[in-house]
């Protein structure tokens, strides 16, 4: 669930895959990091995919992931995850419109994870920024001693799962 931040409201999120139709609106100019070409890219890919987060009932994307199946460490490895603009620019009223959009992408490919037999485990490469690694590892990723690469196991996995996904579930 991810919570709206003027008004305390907790929202269901739905997760689907990126789509041809939804490029038009994923711009540079828009806000997002990645242009269209850069999205449109990673559809038709061979192991990799690219879903979209949205609040249930709503078409609005407020963040994507992209990761690909990595069989070789067991796991699923994040390629991408971004935030739509609202939710990581500041307005002019220095606030974000929702919260947790991270922690929803990454509980949900955690929970793919888990779908595909890997125990959880995920894993992604850091880009080198001090505060994103402090998040991930607020979240629970350790470090691989090797080439700045993160990694999501099982315990800290399962619990993102419980505390982002499966809260809507128990009301």
């Amino acid at each position: 669930m991810i919570l709206e931040r003027h008004t305390g409201l907790k929202y269901a999120v739905e997760f689907t895959p990126l789509t041809q139709k939804d490029l038009s609106t994923l711009t540079k100019r828009n806000g997002w990091t990645f242009g269209k070409r850069q999205w449109e890219a990673y559809l038709g890919q061979s192991g990799v995919f690219p879903v979209k987060m949205t609040r249930a009932h709503h078409n609005e994307i407020e963040g994507i992931v992209v990761y690909r199946d990595q069989p070789d460490i067991e796991g699923l490895f994040i390629l991408w995850i971004e935030g739509a603009p609202k939710n990581r620019n500041f307005k002019g009223n220095g606030e974000l419109s929702f919260d947790h959009i991270a922690e929803n992408l990454f509980a949900y490919v955690c929970m793919c994870s888990a779908q595909k037999g890997y125990n959880y485990f995920i894993a992604l490469q850091s880009k080198g920024n001090p505060v994103l690694n402090a998040f991930y590892k607020q979240l629970g990723f350790v470090e691989f001693p090797f080439d700045r690469y993160m990694g999501m196991y099982t315990v800290a996995a399962k619990s993102l799962v419980e505390v982002y996904l499966l809260e809507e579930e128990r009301g």
